[in-house]
């Protein structure tokens, strides 16, 4: 079959292909659905946080609304729309 020092090299070698294979898998990580992924973690960094709920929910009148909104990354949302601001324009500006 072939000497020790054959079969000592092939072990060696063995160990090290082992010790590198979390690197390779780490090469080839996500690498199929890695653009989704970063865009849904991308998407999730606007999400609301419980402040900005807190101050939605706390809210007396639509300006309210809009003014928690504005602190929030939906500050644009109902920026250009026109005071006093209906509950119509908000419904259409949620479908746009």
């Amino acid at each position: 079959f072939g000497s020790r020092a054959t079969n000592a090299r092939h072990v060696s070698l063995f160990s090290q292909v082992q010790h590198s294979r979390p690197a390779m898998e780490l090469s080839i990580f996500n690498v199929n659905h890695g653009f989704c992924e970063a865009v849904v973690r991308g998407l999730r960094s606007g999400f609301l946080t419980s402040e900005d709920y807190r101050r939605l929910s706390t809210s007396d009148t639509l300006e309210d609304m809009r003014s928690a909104l504005e602190e929030s990354d939906y500050g644009t949302f109902l920026q250009d729309e026109p005071s006093p601001l209906l509950v119509s324009t908000i419904s259409k500006k949620c479908y746009e």
